[in-house]
């Protein structure tokens, strides 16, 4: 009668020793899957990121050109006009 229940609780405890044995290696699984799957999101992010940033850079590069142009173009006016040159 008691020999099934004996047979349960040993195999139980063995179970439960496993299951405790595997957990860091389950949870350090986990953790590089997790680590694979934000680099590779990381990875998508970056390409993304660098073609918007080269847009932004490319169209300050052409707005900066323009200030600067516009910027000697004065200057050329301002130092004609002060010293009377026509």
């Amino acid at each position: 009668m008691f020999a099934p229940l004996i047979k349960w609780e040993t195999f139980k405890e063995q179970v439960v020793s496993i299951r405790d044995y595997a957990r860091p290696y389950e949870n350090a699984y986990n953790g590089i899957q997790a680590s694979v799957e934000r680099q590779d999101g990381l990875q998508q992010i970056i390409s993304t990121l660098g073609q918007t940033a080269k847009a932004q850079v490319d169209s300050e590069r052409t707005r900066l050109v323009e200030a600067r142009r516009i910027a000697i173009s004065e200057k050329g006016i301002y130092v004609a006009l002060s010293f009377g040159v026509s």
